[in-house]
């Protein structure tokens, strides 16, 4: 079964980027990471299906991702992967309440 991958414009709408920012902020890890090219919006939508893998934000090596989740190796530049889930589930949360359709809060504290 293979990995799916969010494209570029899914993760920025999903940490609500402007559109080209993610790219720019990604820009000096191409090393590490493959850093899709900046597509018109326009352009994103279409049925082209010629290299779906071109698209998706994702590392060259998949021994990264294990160095990132292992204190001992990487020091400085370890992520904890609860505390990672829960600021995804944040950016989650954000997000469903931005584009639903009954953006009325009932819990709010008006």
């Amino acid at each position: 079964m293979r990995a799916t991958y969010l494209t570029l414009r899914q993760i920025e709408m999903f940490l609500s980027y402007a559109h080209g920012d993610l790219q720019l902020n990604l820009i000096d890890l191409h090393s590490v990471l493959h850093v899709p090219a900046i597509k018109a919006e326009d352009e994103e939508d279409g049925d082209d299906n010629e290299d779906e893998d071109d698209d998706e934000l994702r590392f060259h090596h998949a021994s990264l991702r294990d160095f990132l989740l292992d204190p001992s190796r990487s020091k400085d530049f370890y992520i904890d992967r609860s505390s990672a889930h829960a600021r995804i589930a944040q950016h989650f949360m954000r997000y469903i309440h931005e584009y639903s359709l009954n953006t009325e809060d009932r819990y709010s504290c008006k």
